[in-house]
């Protein structure tokens, strides 16, 4: 989903409504909202258990990647998570 696309339906919602994002137990309300840029992770079988990309903070050196970095909008629920 692009920021344009998500612009357009939030749009369409009453604007004093909560913003919930659903977690393996329950829902949660984000904490943070941030740019930054992500690449493709290189491993994307469904059994790995990890996620389709990778996002560039301390620990993404770690990751194996294909393909260029590019820029993405993180929508976090964790305090502080952006380690960018």
């Amino acid at each position: 989903m692009k920021v344009s696309e998500l612009n357009a339906i939030l749009q369409t919602m009453p604007p004093d409504a909560l913003v919930l994002i659903p977690l393996e137990s329950g829902y949660e309300s984000p904490r943070e909202t941030y740019l930054t840029q992500a690449a493709e992770h290189a491993d994307k079988r469904p059994e790995a258990g990890i996620g389709s990309y990778v996002v560039k903070d301390s620990a993404f050196e770690t990751y194996e990647t294909v393909g260029e970095l590019f820029e993405v909008v993180v929508i976090d629920t964790s305090k502080g998570a952006c380690q960018c």
